[in-house]
C-alpha cells in the first residue's frame, strides 16, 4: 500500500483489537488493483457478463443474437476480478465476478481488475458499495453523450485503507450482516405463500 497521501484517517467506530494501530492509510485504487486486459480468442456472444445496477451483482448476460463477433475487442475474464460498467458505476454498477463465470467474456466498456496481494477482495467492494462513494462518481466521468468513468480515473481513486488483518475483519462483519438480512428476506418471503 502506497503512503502518497499524509492525512491520517482514524475511524470513529473500531473493533477493540484495532483501536491501537493508529490511522488508516489513503492510498490509491492502483494500490489494491490492477487493469487486466486479456484478449478473448473465442469472441463468443454466448459467453457475455453484465453487471447489474443497484449493487445487484454480476451475471450472464442473455445472448441478443443480433451481436456481431467483429465489432469490438472483448476480453477473457477470471472468478474473482473486480468489474465495474463505465456508464454505470455511479449508480451501482460493480462487483467481483463469481465462479461460475470464470472464463466468460466483456467488451472494454465493462473493465476488469486483478487483485495485488494484501487486499481483501470484499472489502474493496464494501468500500465501494456505499452511497457517498459511488454516487459521485458521476462527476468524475467524461466524454460527449454517453459518459464513461475510465480506468486511469478509477485507478486514480483515493481509498482510506486499513491493514490487510483489518481489511478482512470488517469483510467477515459485512459478510455476516448481509446473509443475515438475505436469511430474513427469505423467511419473509415463505410466509407470504
Amino acid at each position: 500500500m502506497s503512503n502518497r497521501y499524509k492525512a491520517p484517517l482514524v475511524p470513529k467506530l473500531r473493533f477493540p483489537e484495532f483501536r491501537g494501530d493508529g490511522a488508516w492509510s489513503i492510498c490509491e485504487t492502483r494500490d489494491f488493483l490492477s487493469e487486466s486486459r486479456n484478449p478473448s480468442e473465442q469472441n463468443d456472444p454466448s459467453k457475455r457478463i453484465t453487471v447489474r445496477l443497484n449493487l445487484r451483482g454480476v451475471e450472464h448476460r442473455e445472448h441478443r443474437g443480433t451481436e456481431s463477433t467483429e465489432a469490438t475487442n472483448h476480453f477473457r475474464r477470471k472468478a474473482g476480478q473486480f468489474i465495474y460498467g463505465k456508464q454505470n458505476i455511479h449508480k451501482g454498477a460493480f462487483g467481483i465476478i463469481p465462479e461460475q463465470l470464470h472464463g466468460f467474456e466483456t467488451s472494454q466498456d465493462l473493465p476488469c481488475f486483478d487483485f495485488k496481494g494484501r487486499c481483501s477482495p470484499q472489502w474493496l467492494f464494501y468500500h465501494f458499495a456505499r452511497e457517498d462513494i459511488y454516487l459521485p462518481l458521476e462527476l468524475k466521468m467524461t466524454g460527449t453523450g454517453s459518459k464513461r468513468l475510465n480506468e486511469k480515473t478509477f485507478l486514480s481513486l483515493a481509498i482510506p485503507a486499513p491493514s490487510y488483518i483489518e481489511q478482512q475483519k470488517i469483510a467477515d462483519c459485512l459478510s455476516s450482516l448481509d446473509e443475515l438480512v438475505a436469511a430474513q428476506a427469505r423467511k419473509v418471503d415463505a410466509l407470504k405463500i
